[in-house]
């Protein structure tokens, strides 16, 4: 029967490691194989949604909020606020060419539209969204700042948004905020099972900034899901519901 499972992956040793446990569950439990399966596949995707971006090992509501303050602290570093008038004022009054040259750059740049800025914004960013304090400097008015604020807002949890359809599958639940951007980045699930066999598979396609980020959350979910049959097969040899070399001498 064991021989039959497969679950797709590219975690590597943590998968493998993932994949020994999975067996060695399967062989001493009394429950069927695609009970066992959707059990650790629903822990998986509950695992690659904590460790992938905005949650990073939080909880949902924390990563969001997390991200709300790190768009807040990038919109503070990149941009400068100006008053349009003001600025119009001051030029129109200006005498020296100097003066004059840098309020025209000023009056150039407020008058970018908040999608500009966004991208402005996402160019020089790092990779874990941070925007550097020596990064380039933009000037805009409060209005376009709360609109660049409120667009950066509607992708946070694009990148757990891959992770959708497979906890759809397997009846994973996740926020309303992470579900409505699938159609930006949608994941694929497959669970098939063909009387021994049970193949489950599950793939984040995110081609976003955070794409980097798929792999390790990837590992981490299998390593968590790994170390958690492992412990309830200790406790089982420990409390003698199950015998030592049934679950190590396979």
């Amino acid at each position: 029967m064991t021989d039959g499972i497969r679950v797709t992956t590219n975690a590597g040793e943590f998968g493998a490691r993932f994949n020994r446990y999975l067996q060695r569950s399967i062989a001493i439990t009394r429950r069927t194989t695609q009970e066992v399966v959707e059990e650790q596949a629903r822990g998986l995707v509950r695992n690659a949604f904590k460790y992938t971006p905005p949650m990073a090992g939080r909880t949902f509501a924390a990563g969001y909020r997390a991200s709300k303050k790190a768009i807040r602290n990038s919109l503070r570093k990149a941009l400068v606020i100006r008053n349009e008038a003001t600025v119009a004022r001051q030029l129109d009054r200006a005498r020296r060419a100097a003066r004059r040259e840098q309020l025209e750059i000023v009056s150039r740049e407020l008058e970018a539209s908040p999608s500009a800025l966004v991208q402005f914004i996402k160019q020089h960013q790092k990779p874990d969204k941070r925007y550097p304090d020596s990064a380039p400097k933009h000037f805009s008015t409060v209005a376009k700042r709360a609109q660049v604020e409120a667009l950066l807002e509607r992708t946070i949890g694009v990148t757990a948004a891959g992770w959708c359809k497979a906890a759809t599958r397997l009846r994973v639940i996740f926020p309303e905020w992470v579900g409505r951007l699938q159609s930006k980045n949608p994941g694929t699930a497959a669970l098939r099972v063909s009387g021994n066999i049970v193949a489950f598979r599950a793939r984040n396609p995110n081609k976003h900034t955070d794409s980097a980020t798929i792999q390790r959350a990837l590992q981490q979910a299998y390593d968590i899901q790994a170390e958690a049959m492992r412990r309830r097969l200790v406790s089982g040899i420990a409390a003698r519901a199950i015998r030592r070399g049934d679950v190590f001498s396979r």
